[in-house]
């Protein structure tokens, strides 16, 4: 009799004000928590993913990569996201995969628009994204100057479309940090 150990992927998304955890198999969306407009991303996280787990009756070490968006956003909330995917990798040494918010934006549309952004408590990051790519820099706009032709991802649900992780970047668990834009291109009109 052979016994069969099922691998699943681990997709951690922080960034902004929701906590969002899914649970892959074969690049096939099988559990999703998402809790909303969260003031505590560093209390929740963790308890979230024990809950997920639980629920699928899987163990951690069952895990065989993890996907985990780097930001731009809440500064915290990143940083709380990038760390606990980081100490995953590392501990079971499995391969971390690395989007940011923009891209996610991207990717949840089907690029069908060129300017993408991804919200933050005061305002919007936004970058143009072509050919699947950040062209030029990410800026940063207050919530009163955002122009009319962006895309603004909800994030909801955007897990549920993350089917092709193929487009992820494979990174070592030391060379993974959250993307923080410390010298924005302020935009007034």
């Amino acid at each position: 009799m052979w016994l069969v150990i099922t691998m699943y992927t681990l997709f951690i998304d922080t960034h902004f004000k929701d906590v969002c955890l899914g649970l892959y198999n074969k690049n096939r969306l099988i559990d999703l928590i998402q809790e909303k407009d969260i003031k505590t991303t560093s209390e929740i996280t963790m308890p979230l993913l024990k809950k997920l787990l639980d629920r699928n009756k899987i163990k951690l070490e069952n895990l065989k990569k993890i996907v985990v968006c780097i930001g731009p956003g809440s500064f915290t909330g990143v940083r709380v996201g990038v760390t606990i995917a980081k100490l995953i990798a590392y501990l079971l040494n499995i391969p971390i995969y690395t989007i940011n918010s923009l891209e996610l934006a991207a990717f949840s549309d089907g690029y069908n628009h060129e300017l993408y952004g991804t919200l933050e408590n005061n305002g919007v990051f936004i970058a143009q994204i072509k050919d699947k790519k950040i062209v030029g820099n990410i800026e940063y706009y207050k919530n009163s100057e955002i122009p009319k032709n962006v895309f603004i991802c909800s994030n909801d649900d955007v897990s549920q479309l993350l089917t092709d992780f193929d487009i992820f970047k494979e990174e070592s668990p030391f060379s993974v940090n959250p993307l923080y834009i410390k010298e924005l291109n302020i935009n007034s009109k």
